[in-house]
């Protein structure tokens, strides 16, 4: 004898699966297939017609500003966006190699003209595209006061196709906030400037990533960690 679910249990089942990813519809999808995904927002990293990786030189230039809280933010940035989309990559199975950082910022030192000719840059360092993000603009505490963090920066994001001569680089500003929901954080002797610098950096690099890499869309609506 066949026995069948009461209609009044079935709702009882969705309506626990549905509090326990915290009564976002956006997560339910993740419990009937695959996760949906967002397009990269500015361009892919892809060449159809290259059998081997792509090959990817990222460069970020802070400018001349030399506030302690700003020094060795391009350094920071590049290592912090290479590792965040080496691992998106490896996840997605695309096949991306990146320009390794300690030859990458042995160049730069040896060509203090470097950004005058970045398809130069590319060209000697065997590149396919060149990621050029320019720092204009970075602060680590809310308007007004030094008791809160709030990070704030501006970054001109640019993708170079090395070899196009005649190419027109792809480009967006970004305009970062963190924490964009929550309230600023205080200043106290249990979050260091350095370690806040790291947070807010490493949120910055995620989003940057998200111009050339797909990315779940549920991360989009997540709240600052």
């Amino acid at each position: 004898m066949r026995k069948h679910i009461q209609p009044s249990l079935i709702a009882s089942i969705l309506a626990g699966i549905v509090c326990g990813i915290g009564c976002n519809p956006m997560m339910l999808p993740s419990f009937v297939g695959p996760d949906p995904t967002v397009p990269p927002e500015l361009h892919a990293l892809d060449m159809p017609k290259k059998k081997g990786p792509v090959r990817v030189a990222i460069l970020v230039d802070n400018g001349i500003d030399t506030r302690e809280e700003f020094l060795g933010v391009d350094r920071q940035l590049g290592e912090l966006l290479t590792k965040q989309m080496k691992q998106m990559a490896e996840e997605s199975g695309d096949k991306l190699e990146f320009a390794n950082l300690k030859k990458l910022y042995e160049y730069k030192m040896s060509h203090p003209n470097w950004q005058e000719d970045l398809q130069g840059v590319g060209k000697d360092l065997k590149a396919d595209f060149v990621i050029y993000l320019e720092v204009h603009s970075m602060t680590l505490y809310e308007r007004g006061s030094r008791e809160l963090y709030r990070g704030r920066t501006d970054i001109s994001v640019s993708l170079l196709r090395v070899g196009d001569e005649d190419d027109i680089p792809d480009k967006k500003e970004y305009h970062g906030v963190y924490p964009q929901v929550r309230n600023a954080i205080p200043v106290d002797v249990d979050l260091k400037e350095s370690e806040f610098r790291e947070q807010f950096m490493s949120f910055v690099a995620q989003r940057i990533s998200w111009y050339f890499m797909k990315h779940p869309t549920a991360d989009t609506y997540m709240d600052d960690k």
